[in-house]
């Protein structure tokens, strides 16, 4: 809590002196709260952005290719939209999928455990869902 002291000027016939004003320490607690909320609110986007950097910069270096995977999809009443995901496969996997279907888990969907086309920082990304980060980007 910071406490702010306010002078008033004194009769100097009478007194000589500055005393202290009757202080509110709640009178500025609006003004502070503002510029705490506006600093924590910049210091959380700037770590967001750093994070997605050193994200992107993981994938790169660990493997070749893009760092976002980009895919067109389909959306309410038809709408057509780009989806982005931090690439969390090989650059090939979209090939080696046909090889791979008898291994899946599912019918419909493609669910391999242990998914050979997975690489080392994909699997970190997708077990805490960090993978997902850029689709708030169609938000």
């Amino acid at each position: 809590m910071m406490v702010s002291f306010t002078f008033r000027v004194v009769d100097f016939t009478t007194l000589r002196a500055l005393t202290p004003a009757s202080v509110n320490p709640r009178s500025n607690s609006r003004l502070i709260s503002t510029r705490s909320k506006i600093t924590s609110r910049t210091r959380s986007g700037r770590t967001r952005i750093n994070a997605k950097a050193l994200i992107a910069l993981l994938i790169r270096l660990t493997s070749p290719g893009p760092a976002i995977f980009r895919q067109e999809r389909c959306g309410l009443n038809g709408r057509r939209f780009t989806f982005y995901k931090f690439r969390s496969m090989c650059q090939d996997a979209e090939a080696m999928r046909a090889s791979l279907e008898h291994l899946s888990q599912r019918e419909l969907a493609l669910k391999i455990p242990n998914d050979p086309r997975l690489t080392a920082v994909g699997r970190w990304l997708r077990k805490f869902s960090i993978d997902e980060w850029p689709q708030l980007w169609n938000v």
